[in-house]
């Protein structure tokens, strides 16, 4: 909702596989995911996923109550651009997404 409001279209998926469908038919600007995802696939792996579709097309972004400084470096490594820790600071988010079109 904090990102409908500040302007942006926001689509939902709860897996990687739909997330990977959503990023096919939506044509976003970035990529919001959580590490910790309910599917066989983690959120590490559909980053490299996403990462190897579409390069750098698209800010990669992940969202994990595990934001220590090792996770943090593994979780770059994957193709992600940021890591923000729950619960999620608003402000930053919106600094680090890419503008509107």
């Amino acid at each position: 909702m904090v990102l409908e409001l500040s302007g942006y279209a926001v689509k939902v998926a709860a897996t990687a596989e739909g997330a990977l469908k959503v990023i096919e038919e939506f044509n976003p600007l970035g990529v919001l995911l959580d590490l910790g995802l309910p599917d066989k696939t983690s959120g590490l792996r559909l980053a490299e996923q996403v990462r190897a579709r579409y390069g750098s097309m698209l800010v990669v972004i992940a969202v994990t109550g595990y934001a220590g400084s090792d996770n943090a470096d593994v979780a770059m490594a994957s193709g992600l651009d940021h890591v923000l820790a729950k619960p999620i600071d608003y402000e930053r988010l919106n600094r680090i997404l890419p503008p509107l079109r």
